[in-house]
């Protein structure tokens, strides 16, 4: 078996939950760009995708919409 890249594994991530966490909303707007954040403490790390939204009928117009993802473990490898 081939072990993913964290990157590969930052995508497949993001369609799971655009698939099925947020199948609603990504079937009723665009995604204009996605942002990775990046937050680190002592206490924890948390990498947490964002993606701007736009309504289909105004796609040069961002929406006031945006999906903030789950936190992304990139080296939580218990789930390959």
């Amino acid at each position: 078996m081939l072990k993913m890249s964290d990157e590969e594994r930052s995508v497949e991530f993001l369609h799971h939950h655009m698939e099925t966490s947020f199948e609603k909303v990504m079937s009723e707007y665009l995604v204009l760009d996605i942002e990775w954040l990046e937050e680190y403490t002592e206490r924890h790390n948390e990498v947490r995708a964002i993606a701007r939204l736009a309504d289909p009928i105004f796609p040069d117009q961002e929406s006031n919409m945006i999906c903030l993802f789950p936190p992304f473990f990139p080296n939580d490898t218990n789930k390959e």
